[in-house]
Formats: C-alpha cells, sequence, structure tokens
C-alpha cells in the first residue's frame, strides 16, 4: 500500500514528506513482528509510531489501546474545569438540572467525538462511565456510595453505555443516508459473513441494533430513515430500555425504597426541576437529594459505619435510635421546626385535595416518610399531585421542611461538640493543678 501510494504521488507530482509521515500499527499477526522496522516510503524509511492524530482523535497502536480513553477523560476533565467559573460544580454552583445542560453541550460532544467510530470494548467503556457518574454525583453534591442508577434516575439522564450507542446508531443512520454503494455493501457483506466475535464495525452496529430492537443492517440499507426518524427512533428505543432496566435496578436497592420509580429519561426529577440559581435554594436541594438517596449520615449510620461501636441513639433528644422516621416524624428537639413545617403542608393538601387525604399519609409513618421525602409516589392515589404546579410546591414545601429540620440538628450538634471542648479543656486544667 505504501508503494502504491508513492508510485500515485510520483504520477500526479506531489511529494509525501516522509519526515512528517509515521506507521502506526493496529493489528499484526506473530509471523510479521519480525518485520515490524521494515517501513519504507519509495527509499526513504519510516519510523513506527504509537501515536497519530488525523481529524482532532488521537488514535494508538495495539500496545497502548487503551491510552484513548485516558486522553478523552483527561480532555474531559480539563473542559469541566474550565468551566468551573460558570458554576459548573457542586455545593455552592449551579443548580444540577443546569449543570447538566452545560455538560451536555460542552463536556460529552468532547469526550464522546470519534468513539463511535471505535469498537470499544468493555474495559474501556467502564473507564468512560467510571467518570460519567462521577460528574453526575459532584454536580448533585452526592457522595460516592450513591446508587448509580438512583443518580441517573435523579438527573433523567442515562449511562455512558447508552450514550456510546446512541453516537453509533447516529453514524450508522448518516452512513446509510450518504447512499454510498460501496461502503453500504461493504456492511451487508460484513454482516452476512462475519460472526459475533468479530471487531468489525458494523457488526458492533449489527448487535447495537438487536440489542435496542432496531431494524437490521439490511432493511436500513434498502430503506434508509430521514435523519429526524432514525434521531427520534433510536432515542425512544434507547431511553425505553434504559428507563426499565434503570427501574429494576432501583427496585432490589434498599437505599431508594423512598425514590419514586416514575422515571422520566430527559426530564430531572421533581426535586431538581424548580431550583433556582440561589445558593439558598441549592443547598435545601442536596440536602433533600441526600434524603432521597438514603446517603443522609445519621447516627443509625455511624454505628453501623463503626462496627456497631457508636450509639445509634439520637444525639439530640436521647431518647430512640436516629433512624430516618425518628429525624423526619419524632425527635422532640426538632419539634417546633417540624410541626411549622407540617402545617404549611397539611393546609396546601387540604386546600388542593380531600380533607381526608392528609389524615391518611399522617396515620402511617411509612407513608409519611415516602410523602415528605417524594411526593411524586403518590402520584396515582391523590389526584391532584398529577397537577405540575401542585407537586412542584409541595416539593418546595416538603424541602423547606427537610433544610429546617437538618440546620435546627447541625446547630444542636455544633453546641454539644463545643460543650464536649470546654469540658474537656476544664478536666485538663483540673488535673494539672
Amino acid at each position: 500500500m505504501l508503494d502504491l501510494a508513492d508510485n500515485y504521488a510520483s504520477l500526479e507530482r506531489y511529494n509525501i514528506q516522509p519526515a512528517k509521515s509515521s506507521v502506526t500499527v493496529f493489528h499484526m499477526s506473530n509471523k510479521a513482528q519480525n518485520h515490524l522496522d521494515c517501513w519504507t516510503l519509495g527509499s526513504n524509511p519510516l519510523p513506527v509510531s504509537q501515536t497519530f492524530t488525523h481529524l482532532g482523535l488521537t488514535r494508538f497502536s495495539m500496545e497502548v489501546k487503551d491510552g484513548a480513553i485516558t486522553e478523552k477523560v483527561k480532555l474531559a476533565r480539563r473542559t469541566a474545569y474550565a468551566l468551573m467559573g460558570t458554576g459548573l460544580h457542586g455545593r455552592n454552583g449551579l443548580p444540577a438540572a443546569v449543570s447538566l445542560k452545560i455538560y451536555k453541550s460542552y463536556v460529552l460532544p468532547r469526550l464522546l467525538y470519534g468513539l463511535e467510530a471505535m469498537n470499544l470494548d468493555s474495559k474501556q467503556l467502564r473507564e468512560l462511565d467510571q467518570y460519567h457518574i462521577r460528574f453526575l454525583r459532584q454536580i448533585q453534591s452526592l457522595p460516592d456510595r450513591t446508587a448509580r442508577c438512583g443518580v441517573f434516575i435523579l438527573l433523567g439522564t442515562v449511562p455512558m453505555e447508552a450514550l456510546y450507542h446512541l453516537a453509533i446508531l447516529s453514524l450508522l443512520g448518516r452512513i446509510f443516508r450518504a447512499n454510498n454503494v460501496f461502503i453500504t455493501e461493504l456492511a451487508i457483506r460484513q454482516t452476512s459473513v462475519h460472526d459475533t466475535n468479530s471487531k468489525s464495525w458494523f457488526i458492533k452496529a449489527a448487535k447495537t441494533l438487536q440489542h435496542y430492537g432496531l431494524p437490521p443492517i439490511h432493511s436500513l440499507a434498502e430503506n434508509p430513515p430521514t435523519k429526524d426518524q432514525w434521531r427520534n427512533t433510536c432515542k425512544r428505543a434507547v431511553f425505553s430500555f434504559w428507563k426499565e432496566e434503570l427501574t429494576n435496578q432501583a427496585v432490589n436497592k434498599s437505599t431508594l425504597i423512598n425514590l419514586s420509580l416514575d422515571v422520566n429519561i430527559g426530564t430531572p426529577h421533581p426535586l431538581w426541576q424548580d431550583v433556582n440559581a440561589a445558593l439558598f435554594d441549592i443547598k435545601k436541594a442536596i440536602v433533600k437529594a441526600k434524603l432521597v438517596t438514603k446517603t443522609y449520615t445519621l447516627q443509625i449510620n455511624k454505628h453501623k459505619f463503626n462496627k456497631y461501636r457508636v450509639d445509634p441513639r439520637c444525639p439530640l433528644c436521647g431518647r430512640d435510635v436516629e433512624t430516618l422516621n425518628h429525624f423526619l416524624l419524632h425527635c422532640s428537639s426538632l419539634h417546633r421546626e417540624r410541626e411549622y413545617n407540617l402545617a404549611k403542608i397539611s393546609e396546601y393538601i387540604n386546600r388542593v385535595s380531600d380533607t381526608s387525604t392528609w389524615i391518611y399519609i399522617r396515620e402511617d409513618d411509612f407513608r409519611a416518610v415516602r410523602f415528605i421525602i417524594d411526593c411524586s409516589n403518590f402520584s396515582d392515589t391523590i389526584p391532584a399531585l398529577k397537577k405540575v404546579h401542585v407537586l412542584q410546591h409541595l416539593e418546595h414545601l416538603s424541602r423547606n421542611l427537610c433544610y429546617d429540620l437538618h440546620t435546627r440538628r447541625a446547630a444542636i450538634l455544633s453546641v454539644c461538640s463545643r460543650d464536649v471542648q470546654v469540658m474537656s479543656r476544664d478536666v485538663q486544667v483540673m488535673s494539672r493543678t
């Protein structure tokens, strides 16, 4: 092939610069390894390089095949850091829903650029997904132990695997819309001849089509859909698949028992929908997000994390074990804040629904906690919650309740901590005297 390129350049009377040319090996048999340094362009030897850049995409040889993904993650991380000045970070930045839009507009395109043309394996996809899920946790200020499916459900988005598959399907649609006979024949021939273990890109595309129940390659080749039709069809198929997948995962997570599983890919959870850019409102939503995913640290959690060496009783009232039910409904030290906010919630519920609705919710602790944590759990039983403005207002009221309980609890614990420090200093002084 190099000789053909050199002969064609001689016929057309142009020169291929050997100093700017190199060879990168992607696949090589054992016999060919002894001739690795024998590449020449005319009479000029060509060096063997492990990387090269083409159309802005850095390619790597078979020896460092994972380097492309590492470089992509570094590029995405640099892009995200450059956007931190706009508020693209967690607690003191923009709301998570706004940060997600910026992430999709600026970071994801640079992360995924060119990857749709590569046949990534599970290890490479896992590396991309690790960065993806970590970033989504950071913009929600959620800890690393938060369930993955919960992170996606709260933001109404999908894992990296789904985004990669959408990019493959988009490229496949562009290929068939180009009406290139040679590429179309190549696609049909490869899917007909090769088995499913082949590293052919068209085999990868065919498996992706089958995975989401989309038409096979030969059908698309015969009747290519328009750009809008194909984009909408792919999104519906991929989002429908991952909606069911995320829901099935969330059902088996004990930490997501209070989260509504009415998943809507493409739309954030009501928790993040109406959060404005005010720092105070963002902090409220973050506290609520931790309560929804059960990553808010209570005394019962410290008891479990420290191998049962920590007293699980409530550090505020000292009466019962500090569980989520106790924190939200029963702790006597938080009575004033709780009753003030619950009165507002009950008043609004009685105004938009039947008066028996609030009685039905409050008569059972499990129902009351689920309603406070995520009132969209009751959309089927309380018709008024199907109205968007009612759901958003109740979400706002419950967010205020959770934040007031959180701030009061933190203030009491801060005072207790100072008292303990003063007592320890007094004991030290007395021991010295």
